[in-house]
């Protein structure tokens, strides 16, 4: 479903391909004018269902070819720098309970702190730049997952692949906690809305036009990140608020000074605390 689009074009051009290839492999006399062409003899009975099976063949191999291109154009929508980190603390040992911080650059801000308050318990995370709706988000995930033993796992992605709609995003996330569900319970799984951008005056138009429209595209994953959460009876950390965009808070348009992760740091200890 999530690259529907995608597989609908190739399916099209495929049957485009077979029409041709229909037409060619019935039409003697087109046969005969391709090999004319190219041999400059007379076509035997030999010749002719060779020739029919190699446009067969290529015709197949350009289709097979456009899936490939559009399902990895699908899910390979780059960025200009791409990322990821994966901490695991006392991997060696058993011993401890053990919660996973997934997210981003935001997560990043408050999982050393976060980690620090949480007495007894050992700490991971996995953060990236990939979009849960980019497939190297799973990949990435996948490894981690099936690597360690978690006990609890705070989830957050949501600032990243803003090229991807609304529906991708939708899919992409429902994906990613049904995977992670086959790790933890639903009651060990915090899932968090993302945080908002600030939008600094000194911007030019076309910026700030940027920015307000990844806001609002926020907005609406955010409203995404609750459905998901009520569907499948999650907690929520609500972080978007807890944020008020201005210079004071924030170094850029994305990422907060220590004001501000200190807010985040207490959201979301206090959480995984309810969770102990």
């Amino acid at each position: 479903m999530q690259y529907l689009e995608g597989y609908i074009l190739s399916f099209t051009t495929l049957a485009f391909q077979l029409g041709v290839v229909w037409v060619l492999m019935n039409s003697r006399f087109m046969m005969h004018r391709i090999f004319r062409f190219f041999r400059k003899v007379e076509i035997s009975a030999c010749y002719m269902w060779g020739a029919r099976f190699l446009i067969t063949f290529l015709f197949m191999g350009v289709f097979f070819s456009s899936v490939s291109s559009a399902a990895e154009e699908k899910s390979s929508i780059r960025e200009s720098i791409e990322w990821v980190q994966i901490y695991v603390d006392s991997a060696n040992k058993n011993a401890k309970e053990r919660v996973l911080l997934i997210g981003d650059s935001i997560t990043n801000e408050y999982y050393a702190r976060v980690c620090a308050a949480l007495k007894g318990l050992s700490c991971a995370k996995f953060t990236t730049s990939a979009s849960v709706a980019n497939e190297d988000f799973f990949r990435q995930l996948n490894l981690v997952l099936s690597s360690y033993h978690f006990d609890y796992v705070h989830f957050n992605n949501g600032l990243h692949g803003f090229a991807y709609s609304e529906n991708e995003y939708s899919q992409a996330l429902e994906s990613a906690v049904l995977n992670i569900l086959k790790f933890v319970p639903e009651k060990n799984l915090v899932i968090a809305d993302s945080t908002p951008l600030f939008v600094e005056a000194s911007l030019s138009p076309e910026e700030k036009k940027a920015l307000a429209e990844r806001n609002r595209k926020i907005l609406a994953r955010n409203e995404i990140v609750y459905a998901i959460a009520k569907k499948y009876g999650l907690e929520v950390d609500y972080l978007h608020h807890l944020m008020k965009p201005s210079n004071k808070e924030y170094i850029d348009a994305y990422h907060h000074k220590k004001v501000a992760i200190d807010k985040l740091v207490h959201a979301v200890v206090a959480k995984l605390e309810e969770k102990l």
